[in-house]
């Protein structure tokens, strides 16, 4: 999945209500598009006159606000070439943007969650690369490249990166008599802390899963832990293997392990996203997932001594285990019909340069995905922290590595399954089913995913 400051859109992705809003969605894109494009068959936003439209994801207001300044600074740095920003809600980006590649027509550059949304549409055609647009010296500055590479090539650059932290409160482990400088580090002792304090009465993890959100976090967390290569996930995926092997289902067994010993919030099914966070930052429950401004909030509420990070307790013993979760979330790139494809690159450079990632930090608080960032900057020291952690080792966000239909109609639905009583055997069976669907309705699409050399971030 996003977040800036304002806490409360707290997933790049995992928040999307595309699978309850989708259809409501879609049927606003010919409107959009017809505001937004041409109503020839190029669909050029600028139809080659200087001028280009950008779909940029801004649920955040402090984002949107950052895009107005820059693409203004934009416009007077370039004598008169001029980007048009339409922000995108987190709710319809996935939607609108496949409207558009459908009609061909809409932005000149457009916004996606990173990798597999990313690369779906460019398998289908609908996203140019970025090597012939963007020189080399310049994209040699970006970081998180890999999240959206395929054959060779660059398909859309990052904007920021941000991790997603798993969080204790100190004082709450202090009340159940556990060590808060030394938080649970195994599985094992992850369930024995649950245990130590859902015995003083106070709930050991908060979620919110009505709207998928808890399910999904779930999965990235849990799953990567018993793979070895993100090669893994393909023999399942493309119907060589089940997900009912234990190398694919063992997470969910473990999730279920923490669900029926109740360990979670009672009303975790009745809260979206933003309500499982809202149960950890009012001190009621003892850890709980974030992204890094969700975890910044909780020390402002809670104090910022009584907030860490701790890498998710293990289970696994999969190479990829101790990853983290950092990704760049959105992901900006340049529509393969676009008739200005030249200002849309020099507008996604402007983005990278020192002036824009100073300012975008100071506007909304996140951390640009560009070497060229001046960290000392950060002066918070929990953020610091939590910037260390998502700019160390290797990184994977997993749902950014599986077909995004699977995840919303797999994953998402699989951990709502698992919390209202399901058993991992129709969760996985579910998973088998909802990717023999995609691989038949999308068989071009499944030939790229097999050929892709899908290669984690290492940092």
């Amino acid at each position: 999945m996003s977040a800036m400051r304002r806490h409360n859109r707290y997933s790049r992705r995992a928040v999307l209500s595309r699978a309850a809003g989708g259809a409501a969605a879609l049927t606003m894109g010919p409107g959009l598009l017809a505001a937004c494009g041409d109503d020839d068959d190029s669909g050029g936003g600028g139809g080659g006159s200087g001028e280009a439209t950008a779909w940029m994801w801004g649920d955040a207001t402090e984002l949107a606000d950052w895009l107005r300044g820059v693409t203004a600074d934009f416009k007077a740095s370039q004598g008169g070439g001029d980007v048009q920003v339409a922000v995108q809600q987190v709710e319809t980006l996935v939607s609108n943007f496949a409207a558009a590649a459908a009609a061909r027509k809409g932005p000149d550059v457009a916004a996606q969650w990173a990798t597999q949304p990313v690369l779906a549409q460019a398998w289908a055609g609908a996203v140019e690369p970025l090597d012939d647009l963007v020189p080399e010296s310049e994209r040699s500055h970006w970081v998180f490249q890999q999240e959206n590479q395929y054959g060779g090539k660059q398909w859309a650059a990052p904007l920021y990166v941000i991790g997603q932290p798993f969080c204790y409160n100190k004082k709450l482990f202090e009340q159940a008599g556990l060590d808060p400088e030394a938080p649970p580090e195994t599985w094992d002792e992850l369930l024995a802390a649950c245990g130590a304090l859902k015995a003083e009465g106070i709930t050991p993890l908060a979620i919110g899963n009505k709207d998928t959100f808890g399910g999904r976090w779930a999965w990235a967390f849990l799953a990567v832990q018993t793979l070895d290569s993100l090669d893994d996930l393909k023999p399942p995926l493309l119907g060589e293997a089940s997900f009912a092997d234990p190398k694919y289902s063992e997470w969910a067994v473990r999730w279920k392990e923490l669900i029926d010993n109740g360990y979670y919030n009672e009303d975790a099914m009745s809260l979206d996203g933003q309500g499982g966070y809202d149960v950890f930052g009012s001190g009621k429950a003892a850890m709980a997932w974030a992204v890094e401004n969700g975890a910044l909030a909780w020390g402002e509420a809670l104090g910022a001594e009584n907030v860490a990070q701790l890498d998710f307790p293990k289970y696994g013993t999969g190479k990829l285990a101790d990853s983290y979760t950092a990704t760049q979330s959105t992901s900006y790139f340049i529509t393969s019909w676009s008739e200005e494809k030249e200002l849309g690159a020099e507008f996604l450079q402007f983005l990278h340069q020192p002036e824009q990632l100073k300012s975008q930090f100071e506007t909304c608080n996140v951390i640009p995905a560009d070497d060229r960032f001046d960290r000392s900057v950060i002066t918070n020291p929990l953020h610091k922290s939590l910037a260390d952690r998502a700019s160390s080792g290797l990184q994977i966000w997993l749902e950014n590595w599986i077909p995004p239909s699977v995840d919303e109609t797999a994953n998402g639905p699989g951990g709502q399954k698992l919390m209202t009583g399901g058993s991992v055997e129709e969760v996985t069976a579910l998973w088998d089913q909802q990717a023999k669907v995609w691989r038949e309705q999308n068989p071009d699409i499944a030939k790229r995913f097999e050929e892709w050399q899908m290669t984690p971030v290492s940092v």
